[in-house]
């Protein structure tokens, strides 16, 4: 194990062994699945266009290469067969755990900087550097919103609503296709 895997293995050990740590912060994009406290699965992303996997039953880590992209947010599916990779203009999709490439998602003109999927539905949402922020199923996508701004956040609040920011405004979208600025 050599470079940044070597330092993400080593800071995260670390971490997983202190009893103590109740928060976890390193500089990489981190995504958990917790099945209960003996075995869960760690999924890393960083700024070297790396995914790394950790999976805490086997002890087993392995890693990706995303073709030098950077890693700007993760999302898992509940029922954890895809972890979702946020990248400079697409959203990749990945098998859990092997982190094999399934499949790209194009529509974002920048970074895409959000990712959230709503848990009854399974329903992705994202949110980008180019204003826009999409509800996708499968790889097709509609633009809940049309911005100049960056997305700032994006939180799913329950099966009905999403909130998201940009600029000075805060968002609220309902999926009767409204939105309502605050």
């Amino acid at each position: 194990e050599e470079g940044p895997l070597k330092s993400i293995i080593s800071d995260t050990r670390r971490l997983l062994k202190s009893q103590e740590a109740k928060t976890i912060r390193i500089p990489y994009l981190l995504a958990c699945f917790l099945d209960n406290p003996d075995c869960f699965s760690l999924y890393i992303g960083t700024s070297e266009g790396e995914l790394v996997s950790y999976e805490k039953q086997s002890e087993e880590w392995s890693s990706v290469s995303i073709n030098q992209q950077v890693v700007n947010c993760l999302a898992i599916a509940s029922e954890r067969s895809i972890l979702y990779a946020g990248l400079d203009d697409v959203i990749s999709l990945f098998e859990i755990p092997n982190l094999n490439l399934l499949s790209e998602f194009a529509g974002h003109s920048g970074s895409v900087l959000f990712l959230r999927i709503q848990p009854k539905t399974q329903i992705l949402f994202s949110g980008g550097e180019d204003g826009s922020v999409k509800r996708w199923e499968d790889e097709n996508y509609n633009d809940i919103f049309n911005g100049n701004r960056p997305i700032v956040g994006l939180e799913i609040v329950d099966e009905n609503y999403v909130v998201f920011a940009e600029d000075k405004y805060v968002h609220i979208y309902r999926e009767t296709k409204q939105y309502d600025r605050i």
